[in-house]
């Protein structure tokens, strides 16, 4: 099990009581359990500094200066939140193997819990992330499966969920199991995928499953037809686009920047982490950023607009930096907010163009600067922080909604 805070894994039937006792969230005090969510709403998934547990935090956005009701649904710590209309999907990855999807008129509730296993599945499928193409048509990302696949998010049975699978096993590397896709955006009809393979081999040959020992791809798709395209860059019989950086984390897009694929590499050896750009009418990919000693691993990016863009460095574990960065230069700058040696969990552009940068919690009895794990939403033009908000774990990662106004209902 990997448990990466980058930047940016069966359904078993329980009495009626027991599954809403663990649906339900909310702060400590019963007063606290009625927030109305009428506006807009980051949705925040939480990981204890332990990996013990994990849950979900809700911020009423407009509410000045902030504050995080929960931990709802509290659950394993690897997981991942999609908002979408006027629902969030919460994703239990590796070996729970669930998506939940919760009106955010009904917080403490689950709308359905649906499973990302299939007949056959011998391993945990690990869904990672949900790509949403309409409201009734997504793209489940399973990261412990040679398959992604086709859901309806509308389905009120589980049995119309799966609709469809994107066959990716071509990319898995030679003496392994599954390519690893790990993120996805879609732009201008085409679905965007990206896939680790990782796995080698050391001197006498043992099995090293997570080397990125093989060149990183961008599979590419028709969601129009859910065909694959072939992008003449591909290497062999991969239609996809290859990378020059390893081992991608995040994807990202900017019409005026176009594609930024975000790899961590390998966390020793900085030189195969970076930003690759990619050009969406060409599909050619070029270097944008390259990791390096002095600089250290590349382990977030998030852009604003043609000017503005962050990164987030990795010096070592909880040792992260956050930066500026021209997104078409690819140039670096200073430090932004004096968040330099902390341990940056999560980065998100919210739709007023803020940036919100996750800190967790440092667990090192020598440091005397040693904060409570919160989000900081920063001004992107002038790097100050403009508020401060209090999580109930480390912020793993933030999705925003506009949630519709309508009826709140009290949560149980």
């Amino acid at each position: 099990m990997r448990h990466q805070y980058a930047l940016f894994s069966r359904l078993t039937l329980l009495p009626l009581l027991t599954l809403l006792l663990a649906a339900c969230g909310g702060s400590s005090g019963s007063s606290d359990r009625r927030p109305n969510f009428d506006g807009n709403v980051a949705v925040v998934t939480t990981a204890a500094s332990d990996f013990s547990s994990g849950g979900v935090d809700l911020i009423d956005m407009d509410e000045a200066p902030g504050r995080a009701y929960g931990p709802y649904h509290s659950t394993a710590s690897d997981i991942s939140v999609v908002a979408h209309g006027r629902d969030y999907y919460l994703i239990e990855r590796f070996q729970t193997d669930r998506i939940n999807k919760v009106d955010i008129h009904q917080p403490a509730l689950f709308t359905w819990r649906y499973s990302a296993l299939e007949a056959g599945d011998e391993a945990s499928s690990n869904p990672y992330t949900m790509i949403f193409a309409s409201d009734d048509k997504a793209y489940l990302l399973r990261y412990g499966s040679t398959h992604a696949w086709i859901v309806d998010p509308t389905a009120t049975h589980e049995e119309d969920f799966h609709i469809g699978s994107l066959d990716l096993s071509h990319y898995t590397p030679d003496g392994f199991d599954v390519p690893r896709m790990s993120s996805g955006v879609i732009v201008d009809d085409r679905l965007f995928i990206t896939l680790q393979r990782l796995g080698g081999f050391d001197a006498d040959d043992n099995p090293r499953p997570f080397d990125p020992a093989n060149t990183s791809y961008v599979a590419v798709f028709d969601i129009n037809t859910d065909e694959e395209i072939d992008t003449g860059h591909g290497e062999g019989d991969l239609p996809g686009i290859p990378l020059l950086a390893r081992n991608p984390e995040h994807i990202t897009h900017h019409p005026d920047v176009g594609l930024l694929v975000q790899s961590i590499g390998n966390y020793g050896s900085n030189n195969l982490s970076g930003i690759d750009q990619i050009d969406t009418e060409t599909y050619e990919a070029s270097r944008l950023v390259e990791g390096s000693a002095e600089l250290g691993g590349i382990a977030g990016v998030a852009v604003i607009d043609d000017t503005t863009a962050f990164l987030v460095t990795y010096g070592g574990w909880m040792n992260n930096a956050l930066r500026s960065l021209n997104p078409v230069t690819g140039d670096v700058g200073d430090v932004v907010a004096n968040i330099e040696a902390q341990h940056v969990t999560s980065l998100a552009v919210s739709p007023q163009q803020q940036l919100w940068v996750g800190l967790g919690l440092i667990v090192d009895n020598n440091r005397d600067d040693i904060l409570a794990p919160g989000l900081y939403v920063i001004d992107p033009d002038t790097g100050a922080t403009v508020r401060r908000i209090n999580t109930s774990g480390n912020p793993i990662g933030t999705s925003f909604m506009l949630a519709p106004e309508g009826d709140n209902e009290t949560a149980p």
